[in-house]
């Protein structure tokens, strides 16, 4: 009889591996000092940490000073850390000076989860955290359920965010007020802000502040995807003087909601329009710019032209992309250093080695490819562009690059 070997499902083996990764001590009672240091004895038993999970302790602001300053240590920077969360372990400012001296010119943390705490936002502090943020890649913050009026810390980190890399920020159930809309007008509407989600729910802006903030998008924010301003329809004490009551403002919110509603929609639009044309444009900027030297025999008929005319003539493949964003990939089309590597026998390899399919696709078969990661049949890659992961988390190796080629050249929005 021959035994039939049957091997564990991939996702298993990849599900193990990241909790190796993972330090999970949320809700362990972890206080102060003591805390922190059962938390760093953890993260030095372990080769790779890329995701702390401490939310509801009482670490405190003794126990993250104590924390964040082993994670500065030459000891500590060796974890590559890209997710942090500390949702309600009764933090202060002082714990927000610490992580931002941390996040500052870090380029590994992605994530930053600070809800239900207590920072009062001192100017000189939540100006540190904001340059902080503005040198690393931190790609969301959120400041949702702070337990004191959050007016002064939204305001003044908005004043001072200016980060490209800063794609979602939360700052829900803050008790911000009217007084903050201002200033979310202004980062939204200039080009400071990258922002893809906005999550500002259950706060007091008012009818009022919510319609100013829809406006400020339509009319001058192509960045925006995902916008939540539910649970904000109060009238302030100007609304009542000029006549805006609650009932008026909850008859108006449905308009207000849909007209949100296509607003984004038109920027998700735009956006994709603007990534298709990018890498239209990158193609056939290739062809014609990237040649050898001109010869005494030019090698094409396009090459007699005068580059301006070339250049202005490719420009009608990306009407939607602004005149810099076209120059960025001009530069980048016509530079031989940008041109991948030729390693054809290793390619299938390097995929395998860097892509996890997804288990539902047709053409995953279960088996195991080389290194140990699945392979689906007839593909080097991934299958369908999909892998595996909650909700996709773990996106494929090629979306990957393309992603970081549209950031590179500024090409994941829309530039008016």
């Amino acid at each position: 009889m021959t035994a039939v070997l049957h091997p564990q499902p991939a996702h298993h083996s990849v599900a193990l591996l990241s909790e190796r990764k993972h330090i999970n001590l949320g809700e362990h009672r972890l206080s102060s000092i003591e805390g922190a240091r059962r938390v760093i004895n953890d993260i030095s038993s372990r080769r790779i940490v890329n995701k702390l999970t401490l939310s509801y302790n009482r670490l405190g602001d003794a126990g993250v000073v104590e924390l964040f300053r082993y994670l500065r240590s030459p000891e500590g920077q060796k974890y590559r850390i890209e997710e942090i969360h500390l949702a309600r372990n009764d933090l202060g400012d002082d714990s927000l000076r610490a992580i931002s001296e941390y996040v500052k010119d870090n380029t590994s943390l992605k994530e930053l989860w600070l809800q239900a705490n207590q920072f009062q936002g001192e100017d000189s502090v939540v100006t540190q955290l904001a340059e902080a943020i503005n040198s690393s890649h931190l790609e969301l913050l959120c400041f949702s359920s702070n337990v004191v009026p959050s007016d002064a810390l939204i305001s003044h980190l908005l004043d001072n965010l200016n980060s490209p890399t800063l794609h979602e920020l939360q700052f829900s159930n803050t008790r911000v007020t009217y007084a903050v809309v201002p200033h979310i007008l202004s980062y939204i509407s200039s080009p400071r802000c990258h922002l893809h989600t906005l999550r500002a729910s259950g706060n007091n802006l008012s009818t009022r502040g919510v319609r100013k903030i829809i406006d400020a998008i339509q009319a001058s924010n192509y960045t925006l995807l995902k916008v939540d301003l539910f649970a904000n329809d109060v009238a302030n004490e100007k609304e009542k003087e000029e006549g805006d009551s609650d009932g008026e403002g909850e008859r108006e919110w449905g308009k207000l909601v849909e007209r949100l509603k296509k607003t984004l929609e038109r920027n998700d639009y735009i956006r994709r329009q603007t990534e298709r044309e990018a890498f239209t444009l990158l193609r056939h900027a290739r062809a014609v710019l990237l040649h050898p030297p001109v010869s005494s025999s030019p090698t094409s008929p396009s090459s007699r032209l005068p580059m301006e005319l070339q250049l202005h003539i490719l420009s009608f493949l990306a009407p939607h992309l602004s005149t810099s964003q076209r120059l960025r990939i001009f530069n980048f089309a016509s530079n031989p250093t940008t041109l991948p590597r030729l390693l054809p026998t290793l390619q299938s390899q390097t995929q395998a080695a860097d892509c996890i399919p997804d288990p539902a696709s047709p053409a995953f078969t279960g088996g195991l490819g080389m290194f140990g990661m699945v392979k689906p049949s007839g593909s080097s890659g991934c299958a369908s562009g999909k892998c595996m992961g909650a909700g996709n988390s773990l996106i494929c190796r090629r979306e990957g690059e393309r992603l970081k080629w549209l950031a590179q050249v500024g090409c994941l929005s829309y530039e008016p």
